[in-house]
Parts: structure tokens; sequence; C-alpha cells
């Protein structure tokens, strides 16, 4: 008996490729992630970790994220809506020192891999209800590391994070239906997390003064969560029952692999380049749900669903430009484009892994005391889709994806 069709978790409302961030660090963001051989500060360690020998002395880093995102549903029940949760903030931080007289400096950092999810309110629904279609979910990686300097020109870097999900989910939950021809029974959780580690390998290499290349490879995590979740079964008589169990099988973050390199084309300017590489098909095949031990006589034992996505695997090319104003102001700008690894017959308003093409731009600012501000932002050109996923329970559908995301972060070097 199904749970309901197609939980949705994706980090839809972050700026995203597929549904990861395009980069972590204040000035990684403003390149639009094309930093693999230029980055300089703690966020490398999800990047490439052999940037942290970069870092002269000691350096830590504070900032944070608001996405400002528009998603539109739309549908042939008389649905168009956009989200709710218009507005989402995300916050990160750092921390590098360099062991003197070592040629070595170790990191530690914390961010948010993907974002916070969609939700939908007062839907219409096949079944003559309105209700909430909602899905809140994230990553976040605690990650620590180091690089070390093999030569002057050599540099190599590892890092492992603790990486931890977490999902909160209202899939129509005042929502119950029950006929020969099929069923709907709504579903919430708030509890469902899994904490799995990773690891992660770079490496950087000067080839002259003003050329330097970087590459880096990240294992994939699979992360089963866990919780509990509440089903509405007032169609068959039950009313909402807590299920004491649920496991949720197929999700995670993808393998990586990235090269890059930067070139300083004068004393004001570099340019940097990355080519990724994201595989998604390793991670999004099929997600598996099942909910057991319920907390009311006669209910059905086990509850369960299997919802295909089926995402390709993803190439990404960024390109970013650095200029050198002044001594205290530098102004930055990227282009991120990505293959989709969504597929039309796969896609609902939760999950659809339809962004194309990112256009970012900030600058950084140096104070007094060591201090350093960075303000950027990001653009998603919007992207429309016309799909119909035969296990949404909206028929033929529309999405629209559309956000802008603003970055402020302090960096105080030492």
């Amino acid at each position: 008996m199904a749970l309901a069709a197609c939980l949705g978790l994706a980090p839809e409302a972050m700026a995203v490729n597929g549904t990861r961030a395009i980069a972590y660090g204040a000035a990684s963001v403003q390149v639009a992630g094309s930093d693999i051989a230029s980055g300089d500060d703690p966020s490398q360690l999800d990047t490439n970790p052999a940037n942290l020998s970069r870092i002269a002395g000691q350096r830590a880093d504070f900032g944070g994220v608001a996405i400002l995102a528009g998603d539109r549903h739309s549908d042939l029940l008389g649905n168009d809506r956009r989200i709710s949760n218009s507005v989402t903030p995300i916050a990160a931080l750092g921390y590098a020192w360099r062991l003197a007289p070592a040629r070595t400096v170790f990191g530690v950092s914390l961010h948010a891999q993907g974002g916070a999810g969609s939700v939908y309110r007062d839907l219409r629904t096949p079944f003559g209800t309105q209700d909430e279609y909602a899905s809140r979910y994230g990553v976040l990686l605690a990650s620590a590391g180091f690089a070390t300097e093999i030569t002057d020109r050599l540099q190599v870097g590892a890092s492992i994070a603790a990486v931890t999900s977490a999902a909160k989910q209202s899939l129509l939950p005042d929502t119950s239906y029950a006929s020969p021809g099929g069923t709907w029974f709504g579903l919430e959780t708030s509890d469902a997390t899994a904490t799995r580690a990773g690891g992660r390998i770079g490496i950087r290499y000067e080839v002259l003064p003003d050329l330097a290349i970087g590459a880096y490879f990240a294992q994939a995590v699979n992360l089963p969560l866990e919780g509990s979740a509440v089903a509405d079964l007032t169609a068959i008589g039950l009313g909402k029952v807590r299920y004491a169990s649920l496991d949720i099988d197929g999700l995670g973050t993808p393998r990586e692999a990235a090269v890059g390199f930067a070139w300083r084309a004068n004393e004001r300017l570099e340019w940097s380049v990355k080519l990724e590489r994201i595989f998604w098909s390793g991670v999004y095949r099929t997600i598996r749900y099942r909910a057991t031990r319920p907390e009311a006589p006669g209910a059905p034992p086990e509850l369960t669903l299997e919802s295909r996505v089926d995402w390709r695997d993803q190439t990404v090319v960024a390109v970013g430009a650095t200029m050198v104003v002044d001594a205290d102001t530098i102004v930055r700008g990227g282009i991120n484009w990505g293959t989709p690894p969504g597929r039309a017959e796969t896609t609902s308003p939760l999950l659809s892994g339809i962004d194309r093409l990112h256009f970012t731009a900030g600058f950084s600012r140096r104070l007094p005391e060591h201090w350093t501000i960075f303000a950027g932002i990001e653009v998603l050109r919007p992207e429309s889709l016309d799909y119909f996923n035969p296990d949404q329970p909206f028929g033929p559908s529309t999405l629209e994806r559309r956000y802008v995301a603003l970055s402020l972060a302090l960096s105080r070097a030492w």
C-alpha cells in the first residue's frame, strides 16, 4: 500500500548544480565555483583541499547566504502557485591554520551542501481537497582536513566530512483516499535523519609562476534516512496513525571529479576555469520508502513505495574572473553552466534537476585589523519544464525555477 506518490526530497531552494551547491566559500561563489586551482579559504576542504596550502598563517571565515526563490507550479487541476518558503537563510563558517615551520595547513569547516526545499500550500488535489505539498531537506557538511606542500610547486590535500541529512515532509497530510482504482494516504514526517562519512582528495600544481592547475575527487555518500511518520488513514476508518519507524533509501551525495586552472593574465586580472563531472546516476536511481510499527490496531503493518528518479550524470563548466581594483578591493564575476540531470518523466514540484545557467558577481574589501568583507550575488537564469510524472497526483504540470542568492561574509587572516 503506497505511502504517497514520490516523496520529493531535493533541496530545491538552494543555488545548485542538481541538488548540490555550485560553491561554498564567499570568493568561490563570486567566481561561480571555478576556483579549483585558485581557492584560498577554509571552504576548500569541500572543494579542492590542496588549496588550503595557500593560507599563509591563520584564517577564520563567517558567512551566510539568503536564497530568494520564486519557483512556481501549475497544472490542469487549476493550481498556479509560487512556493511559500521564498526566503531561505543559510550560514557557514571555517577556520584554517598553518603549523609553523611545517609546510602543512589544517582546517575545519561547517556549512550546508544543499538548501531548504519547496513548500506549496493549498494545492488542489484530484481527491477534492486542498492541501500542502512540501519538502524541506538539507545536507550539512562538518569537515576536517589538511594540505601539505610536497615541493614549492606541488601541493596535495585531503579531507573527511561528517555528512548529515535531515528531512521534513508534508505530502498532502490531510488527504486520504481509497478506492479499487488506487489509494492516497497523506504523509507527514519531521524527524528523518542520517549521518555518514565521506572523503575527498585534491592536488594543485604550479606549471608556471602565473599558471596553476588543480583537480579533486570526492566519493559518493549514501544517506539512508530513519525516523517516524504519520499517515492519514481516514479513508479506511483509522484516522491519522503514527508509524514509529520510517526508512528512506536511495538518497545521498554524489561522486564528484573536477579539473581546473588559474591563469594570472597580468598583475590585476586572473582567470579561472573548472570542468566537473557529477555522478548523479549513482545516487538518485530509485528512492524507496518503508513505514512500519503502526501505533493503531488494525492499521496496515507496512506502507511501502518505490519512486523512480533515474537522474543522469551531470557535466558542469564554470569560468570566473578576478580583478584587483586597488590594494584593498577585489571584484569578481563568473558563469556556471551545467547539463540538467533531471528527467521530465520523473520530475515533481519538489524534485526537478532542471537548473542550467548561473551568473555570479561580487567584491571583497580589506578592513582594519586583518578583516575582509565579502558581498556577492548569484542569479539563476529562469528555467521552465512541462512534464508528466505518473507517480505525482497533479497530472500534466509545469515547473518554473528561478532564484537570486545574496551572500555576505567576514574573514580574518593573521
